[in-house]
């Protein structure tokens, strides 16, 4: 290649020329870098070096200037040996010599370059003036030069060079370098390659030798560096040169610590450098020395086992008064650096090939620092096994395929050649599957989708296979649902309801549908829906625009591909609901009227109406479209009922509307049957059974009073009565009469007629009674009553005791007396007479006179009567007459009770009261004269007074069960009363029988 130049202050270095090659022959003379003009070669078997200035070349005013050999070399080439027959050759015959690159190094260095075949070149370090400048290059047999450094040039000048090649056969020029122009030199020396020997110190002090290479390309370094190490307590250390020149020298200088009086590392310090330009360095740091550092360990023990591990084992080195407290082990061909405490370690070489020896180091370490490493052990060659078990199996599914990918596996120090992938389904190995060893995942197919698999993968290499790793989590393969079939559409209001079939799932459950709406071969909007659901409603449509709808299903891998699209459909509402219908009742019928609603887009095409009853819908009735009203026949009268009206079109039927008012079918009540009748005084009573309403309740009855043919008079009832009494009749005529039923429809028929009857009166009450008292019985007379219109058929006799009935006696007509037997001796009786005729009983007459039946009495010895007593004391009150006596003197015999006897008797019944007795009260008094007396009784039950006649008054005592007997009453003196306001004593003792 063409030499290269750079441009470093006045001088030019040119650098990596290849020199060519050359032929069998020795050189005679040695190759040269010649410096001239016009392009002249001198000493035909050196290496020449033209500068070229512009397009011509010219000479170099006449000075020496010395070449420094490089110590940069180039590794040795076999030789190409002689030519053919033996025959020397030319450079040129073989390769010229290539343009020389600059070297980027410091100034007053030898140039290099490159050549063919570097032996049997040699140089010699002499140079002379001939018109030219010759640079000799001495070479070496095995250090061939290819580079030199060209000084004394003109700063700000363009120089080009050249690369000449000579042998005995000839000479050979590259081509010009670019053009390079010289500047100033203002690049300071550069310090490198800085060692410092040992690296660790004593607390007690030490001496530390510090080597370095300083370099400057330009001017050359000043003097020689200084340094120091902080915390050192040795001062300022000094280095001389022991190779090189000032332009790149080698420098070297010992450095003595005091005592230390603290562990941890020291640093080297070098001080500025300077150069003959004046360039100068910043203050650099340089390595470290540590402080108290354990000593070096000696090399450890490495045993090599069947897992392919490294047992290392070592001895613990001085640890210069501090404790050790971790040591690094080094795998020396790879640089890794492990870290334990104790003086032992086990090292895994995994996936480090068998073919690779291994061999490690130790270094140890406390607080002053690392140790240097220790000597490494011998190289050790650690048999291969096969791979380790493989982790991080894990399987994606698809779609009748599953994914399984893996971590690659330690191969144990024989590269994986492959994987077998195990496929397992319902715990049985069903196929394997191979992958190459740089896969890490391998697609298994041909799998059943919605069946579970595990995988299981193992590692193989030369030495064998690993053992199956862990079964994958379970994978069912699946892929998209299938395209259900075109959808079948409803048509809604503004709505449409779609309806599918659920496709096959392939594997996975299908978790929902998506129903695309489509209008004029546009989608307008999409509608979700659940797994479960086979039909969507899609609302919010346009009534009257045409709609087509496609369906697809989704799983957890993904949605189908659309079904094909329904036929296509146009939304439309049924009708709006009627109002209210109207409704008018009648027999068993109704009719409904109601009016047209809006048919909301599609032509009503009739009405619906429905009958409902107790709640419930019981009948419907359907009407024409153009109908506005229906009647509803066969009702039942009675019941309510309400009615709905609902219009249908071709979309369907409009909700209903609301319920008419509740209407009761009913027609007129049924005629009742023929009344009965009971005549009565001037009146006849007419009594019926109510008739069926048919349906309307009945408000009320008309009573029709028909005589000689002709209504005379009419009499109204209310609903509840079912009898009527008519009065104002006429007695002895004969009447007829007819009933009318009446509801809120109207009037019934009338019924038949009754049976004619005849008004009369029931008999007047007869007098009060006479009675005459007997032996248990009584003679009651009355006097004869007239019929009042229909003749008196007998009377009836009515004995009282005690406010109660005790016998009743019926006797014929025209009879006016009956004795009453079968009474109680002893009890007083009152009796009443009803007279009986063809109409029924008159009143009872008034009560006759108390009388008690008396037996006779028994014949036995004389009782003393009472004594006789004085007489009653009189007080009279108005009409009123209050009697007050002593008690009579018994004689012996307890006095049962007091005969009071009044006359005269017509006027004021004569009473007896009981023993207790001591007054009695007259009421209602007529004005007039009466006769009082009283007597005391012993035995006596019932007594009756007779009417007072003449004096003595006769009395009759009923003694009890002996019979009748004859006592002796003492009756006090009379008193007769002769106007109301005075009353005078008088009368005389009485005997009684």
């Amino acid at each position: 290649m063409d030499p290269d130049v750079d441009r470093l202050g006045e001088h030019v270095d040119l650098r990596r020329w290849r020199r060519p090659q050359h032929d069998a022959e020795r050189h005679a003379g040695r190759p040269r870098v010649v410096v001239g003009a016009a392009g002249r070669q001198l000493h035909v078997r050196h290496a020449r070096l033209h500068l070229v200035q512009g397009a011509g070349r010219y000479a170099v005013p006449g000075r020496r200037r010395r070449v420094q050999p490089c110590r940069r070399r180039r590794p040795l080439h076999p030789d190409l040996g002689p030519g053919p027959r033996g025959e020397a050759r030319s450079p040129a015959q073989r390769e010229g010599p290539r343009r020389p690159q600059l070297c980027p190094r410091h100034l007053g260095r030898a140039g290099r370059w490159s050549r063919k075949r570097p032996d049997r070149l040699r140089g010699e370090g002499q140079s002379r003036w001939a018109g030219v400048l010759d640079v000799p290059v001495p070479l070496r047999r095995h250090s061939p030069a290819t580079e030199c450094t060209v000084s004394g040039l003109t700063n700000g000048q363009a120089y080009t060079f050249t690369v000449t090649a000579s042998n005995s056969a000839g000479s050979t020029t590259s081509a010009p370098t670019a053009p390079v122009t010289p500047q100033a030199d203002t690049t300071p020396p550069r310090m490198s390659e800085v060692t410092v020997t040992p690296d660790r110190v004593s607390l007690f002090g030490g001496t530390v030798t510090v080597t370095m290479r300083v370099t400057d390309e330009g001017s050359g370094l000043q003097g020689s560096p200084n340094f120091t190490f902080s915390g050192g307590g040795g001062g300022l250390g000094s280095m001389t040169r022991i190779s090189g020149d000032k332009y790149d020298g080698v420098y070297r200088g010992t450095y003595t610590f005091a005592a230390l009086s603290a562990l941890g590392t020291r640093t080297l310090s070098v001080y500025p450098l300077r150069d003959e330009a004046g360039n100068s360095t910043f203050f650099v740091d340089g390595p470290s020395v540590v402080v108290g550092a354990p000593g070096t360990p000696a090399a450890p023990t490495a045993t090599v086992r069947d897992d392919r591990r490294v047992a290392l084992g070592w001895v613990a080195p001085d640890q210069d008064g501090n404790v050790i407290d971790s040591y690094e082990v080094e795998l020396v061909p790879t640089g890794e650096v492990f870290t334990t405490t104790s003086t032992s370690y086990v090292h895994a070489l995994g996936n480090r090939p068998a073919s690779q020896p291994v061999s490690y180091r130790v270094r140890a370490h406390n607080a002053g620092g690392w140790s240097r490493w220790s000597p490494a052990t011998p190289s050790l060659v650690v048999p291969a096994l096969a791979p380790d078990t493989v982790t991080g199996v894990q399987a994606t599914r698809g779609d009748r395929q599953a994914t399984v990918s893996w971590a690659a596996p330690d191969d144990n120090g024989s590269p994986i050649t492959g994987y077998t992938v195990s496929v397992r389904a319902g715990g049985q190995e069903v196929r394997t599957v191979t992958a190459a060893a740089g896969q890490r995942s391998a697609t298994v197919t041909g799998l059943v989708n919605g069946t579970s698999y595990t995988f299981t993968v193992a590692a193989s290499n030369t030495v064998g296979s690993s053992a199956a790793s862990l079964p994958s989590a379970p994978v069912v393969p699946a892929g998209v649902p299938a395209a259900p079939a075109a959808p079948s559409v409803g048509r809604g209001d503004a709505a449409v309801t779609v309806t599918w079939v659920a496709p096959d799932d392939n594997g996975s459950p299908i978790t929902g549908y998506t129903v695309s709406v489509r209008a004029g071969g546009q989608e307008v909007r999409t509608v979700t829906a659940a797994a479960g659901q086979r039909s969507a409603t899609v609302t919010g449509l346009v009534n009257g625009t045409s709609y087509t709808f496609t369906v697809a299903a989704s799983n957890t891998v993904g949605s189908s591909a659309a079904s094909l699209p329904s036929a296509p459909v146009v939304p439309a509402g049924v009708p709006a609901a009627p109002a209210a219908p109207s409704v008018g009742r009648g027999d068993a019928a109704v009719t409904v009227s109601w009016a047209a609603p809006d048919d909301n887009g599609s032509p009503i095409t009739g009405y619906t109406v429905s009958v409902r009853a107790g709640g419930q819908e019981v009948r419907t009735v359907t009407a024409a479209a153009g109908q506005r009203s229906a009647t509803v026949t066969g009702l039942v009268n009675g019941t309510s009922y309400t009615f709905t009206v609902a219009a249908s079109n071709t979309v369907g039927s409009s909700a209903a509307s609301l319920p008419s008012a509740p209407v009761v079918p009913a027609g007129v009540p049924a005629a009742p049957a023929a009344p009965s009748v009971v005549r009565g005084d001037a009146a006849v009573t007419v009594t019926w059974v109510a008739p069926d309403d048919n349906g309307s309740p009945i408000t009320g009855y008309t009573v029709s009073v028909r005589a000689g043919g002709q209504e005379v008079r009419t009499v109204t009832a209310a609903a509840g009565q079912r009898s009527a009494t008519v009065t104002g009749l006429v007695n002895g005529t004969s009447y007829t009469f007819v009933v009318s039923a009446v509801n809120a429809v109207g009037s019934s028929a009338a019924s038949l007629p009754s049976v004619p009857v005849v008004p009369a009166g029931v008999p007047d009450a007869p007098a009060a009674p006479s009675v005459v008292g007997g032996d248990a019985a009584v003679t009651v007379s009355w006097a004869e009553v007239p019929g009042n219109g229909d003749p008196v058929t007998g009377y009836v006799v009515r004995a009282y005791a005690g406010g109660a009935v005790k016998k009743v006696v019926e006797v014929g007509a025209g009879v006016t007396s009956t004795t009453v037997t079968g009474l109680v001796n002893g009890t007083s009786h009152t009796f009443t007479v009803t007279a009986v005729n063809g109409v029924g009983a008159s009143p009872e007459s008034a009560a006759s006179a108390a009388v008690t039946p008396v037996a006779p009495p028994k014949p036995g010895p004389k009782a003393k009567a009472p004594s006789q007593m004085a007489p009653p004391k009189v007080t009279v009150r108005g009409k009123n007459a209050v009697l007050r006596w002593k008690a009579a003197k018994a004689n012996g015999a307890k006095v049962t009770s007091y005969l009071i006897d009044i006359a005269p008797n017509k006027r004021v019944k004569d009473r007896v009261v009981k023993g207790s007795a001591r007054q009695i009260t007259l009421k209602k008094l007529r004005p007039g004269t009466y006769r009082v007396r009283i007597a005391g009784s012993q035995r006596c039950r019932h007594v009756e007074v007779q009417p007072l006649g003449e004096d003595p008054h006769p009395l009759t005592c009923s003694s009890g069960p002996e019979g009748p007997s004859r006592r002796k009453f003492a009756w006090s003196a009379l008193l007769r009363r002769r106007n109301r306001s005075n009353f005078r004593r008088g009368g005389s003792r009485l005997a009684a029988c």
